[in-house]
């Protein structure tokens, strides 16, 4: 991914796929010349044949609220 798009990506693993915005802040990159800029941070609804959890609004929201990445 670092090489097509320029970017890198940090996963996170949560109860069944879903994370929280403590795991969120945990995973956003220090201030680091070594480390890319935290810039995005991209959820999926994982609702398909093997399972998965849909988040609630209020989580999402959560989420966005903590962390105005894009300022």
């Amino acid at each position: 991914m670092a090489f097509n798009a320029g970017a890198s990506v940090q996963l996170l693993n949560g109860d069944r796929g879903r994370i929280t915005a403590d795991m969120v802040k945990a995973g956003i990159n220090a201030d680091d010349v070594h480390k890319a800029h935290t810039s995005l941070v991209s959820l999926e609804n994982t609702c398909n044949r093997g399972g998965g959890s849909c988040y609630e609004i209020d989580d999402i929201q959560k989420i966005r609220a903590d962390f105005p990445i894009l300022s």
